[in-house]
């Protein structure tokens, strides 16, 4: 069979290479792309194009975030901590230096850089990720089938033949200007983000300037990308970011995925990573009997769940453990048993999170980071004493004011349930058709979710508690009872 490629891209050095996965090559068409380069700019793209914004008199946040696809906190976070004082000032007015730059910005325009998109030669979709060069790697042999090989361990003469998937896009179509640029911007926005948390280092990936694609090439060219498929608690298996920006690609994943049932080869290349099969059973008998039962109950019980960002995989992990558990009580360990009680509190964190994200705090100042126990005990009483009992109330009030505040308004994606169900409350009186609204007192069991979180904590810290099989199971069906609860009235 020919090759669809006779190039290889490697993203990964040996230092961040996944080498307890499985390596395969994966076909793309690569497009290139002729963009503005900015020469000697201490300013990201990011950056400069709030500056240009504010320049054009356009200083709405809102808006401003709207326009560029990110979090109006995070425009707030570029201007205090990138732009003042020194390029801004706090009236919105540009200083000398922020009018110099965007000159120099402009007199540079002349000068072009190359940028490479991928579509998907399985798929024919476009990946989100941007890159500014490509890591060519050449095989070091090829195998008696024709297949690449490449050196592992030169010292011990190791050696790899990656598992190659077949394209099934021959001809694709040129992608309009429109698509490349929400491409381009997507794919800043994943290294803009990575950066901010230290992730990558300012030499390994570059944005590009989005905002004016000069040229794109008339054909692309093909080639192979290193991927990897590794081991992973949750969902039994993931996809490395090809392009070595984030830790995984679920949308990669999905691609894969839909591949294995009519893909024998691939499904046997990935079965050391998801376990062994029994001797008579094939890939497909294998895959439903792990994932279609719990696949099959969320979407006949729970219709709703995708209106609720990764709710569904929580509750897919929530309902084979429980399953397990269930159909095997002789071999219900404790461990077995503790996970069960985490994975259910990962559901009403994933939920909470939801609800603060849709149902927001009408403003940052209703929640105080400085409030000792009996403020925050009075201020949790005055909005929630109809929802909670006084011993949630006592729980919920032994929290620092500052992680209610962070949960409400930075990040509810790093906080802890207790803080997301606090800022939760505080969101009800801006909000009347808050779901919450649909429990009643009894169904809320604001108590069962506070003491299910402090089993979960017990555990998760070390502590030598030990969860009872009964306790573990009912937790679950706890969980799931109120989760349609909540998707019955969305």
């Amino acid at each position: 069979m020919a090759q669809f490629s006779d190039r290889y891209f490697n993203f990964y050095d040996k230092q961040r290479t996944p080498f307890k996965g499985k390596v395969f090559l994966y076909p793309v068409w690569c497009w290139e792309l002729l963009v503005p380069k900015v020469n000697q700019n201490p300013l990201n793209v990011f950056s400069r194009t709030i500056l240009r914004l504010f320049q054009s008199r356009k200083t709405d946040v809102k808006e401003i975030a709207e326009w560029m696809g990110l979090e109006p906190e995070m425009v707030l976070y570029i201007i205090a901590g990138q732009l003042q004082p020194d390029w801004l000032t706090t009236q919105g007015e540009l200083t000398d230096k922020g009018i110099d730059i965007l000159e120099c910005d402009s007199n540079s325009r002349s000068e072009l850089t190359t940028g490479y998109v991928f579509q998907d030669a399985i798929t024919g979709k476009l990946w989100p990720r941007v890159v500014n060069s490509l890591p060519d790697v050449e095989p070091d042999s090829f195998n008696p089938r024709g297949f690449p090989e490449f050196v592992t361990n030169r010292e011990r003469g190791w050696k790899d033949t990656p598992f190659m998937l077949q394209s099934s896009v021959s001809s694709p179509a040129s992608p309009s200007a429109h698509l490349l640029k929400s491409i381009v911007q997507q794919g800043n926005n994943v290294i803009h983000n990575q950066r901010i948390r230290g992730d990558l280092s300012d030499d390994q990936l570059k944005e590009l300037e989005f905002d004016e694609i000069e040229q794109i090439s008339e054909q692309p060219f093909k080639s192979y990308i290193f991927c990897w498929a590794m081991p992973d608690d949750d969902m039994g298996w993931s996809i490395a970011d090809p392009v070595a920006v984030t830790g995984s690609a679920s949308w990669l994943r999905d691609s894969i995925l839909d591949q294995l049932e009519n893909n024998p080869a691939l499904a046997k290349n990935l079965r050391s990573i998801v376990g062994e099969i029994a001797e008579n059973e094939t890939w497909k008998e294998m895959n439903q009997r792990v994932i279609a039962d719990a696949e099959l109950q969320i979407f006949a019980e729970f219709p709703a769940v995708k209106k609720v960002p990764h709710l569904a995989s929580c509750l897919g992990v929530l309902l084979r453990r429980e399953q397990d558990l269930a159909t095997s009580p002789d071999d219900a360990r404790f461990e077995n048993c503790n996970d069960l009680v985490i994975q259910a509190q990962r559901v009403f964190e994933v939920c909470f999170r939801w609800m603060i994200e849709t149902w927001p705090v009408a403003h940052k100042k209703i929640i105080s980071g400085s409030w000792a126990v009996d403020e925050l005990s009075e201020a949790i009483t005055s909005i929630a004493s109809g929802f909670l009992s006084q011993d949630a109330i006592k729980n919920l009030s032994q929290q620092k004011g500052g992680s209610i505040w962070y949960a409400a308004n930075r990040d509810a994606g790093k906080a802890s349930i207790r803080p997301l169900i606090t800022a939760t409350l505080f969101t009800l009186s801006n909000h009347t058709d808050h779901p919450l609204f649909s429990f009643q007192p009894n169904e809320l069991a604001m108590d069962k979710i506070l003491s299910l979180a402090t089993e979960r904590n017990s555990v998760t810290h070390g502590s030598s508690i030990e969860i009872e099989l009964d306790y573990a199971l009912d937790s679950a069906t706890f969980t799931s009872q109120w989760v349609k609860i909540l998707l019955k009235n969305i």
